[in-house]
């Protein structure tokens, strides 16, 4: 078993947990798909406020398995008028994990379905559409 269980804790440490994160396949390493995300995510303006190398974390505590990062990240450039409950999916988070396969993934909750899930309420497509289509083209960039 690797430390993808962990991970996923991660990605949603901060509200409910969501059944189908969305995951982007890579044949990079963790590390260096992770690199390629902080990359990306700096090209596109925004800023990386946290890298959490989950081996060190897991290696700390003993559990050893497998490799993986968590990425959180953000703009100062807000994601619609009102950010009001959309704060619900900010930060931005990818987690960069090696599963029991051996294969590598890039996942992320799509920031509609985090809201609904945290609050109950939906919100403006507009603004929670802008942050899913920064998840999905940074995960590809960096998967590629």
């Amino acid at each position: 078993m690797r430390c993808a269980p962990i991970l996923a804790a991660a990605l949603v440490a901060n509200g409910p947990a969501l059944s189908d994160p969305l995951k982007v396949p890579t044949d990079k390493s963790v590390a260096e798909a992770a690199d390629d995300l902080v990359a990306a995510i700096t090209e596109a303006g925004a800023t990386t406020l946290v890298r959490v190398d989950q081996v060190a974390e897991v290696m700390r505590v003993g559990e050893m398995r497998g490799e993986g990062q968590l990425i959180i990240f953000g703009s100062p450039k807000p994601a619609g008028q009102d950010r009001g409950i959309a704060g619900m999916a900010l930060p931005l988070k990818v987690v960069v994990y090696e599963d029991a396969e051996g294969e590598v993934w890039l996942a992320y909750e799509d920031p509609a379905k985090r809201i609904v899930a945290a609050t109950g309420a939906e919100i403006d497509p507009a603004i929670t559409s802008q942050m899913a289509e920064a998840l999905e083209r940074l995960t590809n960039t960096a998967a590629a």
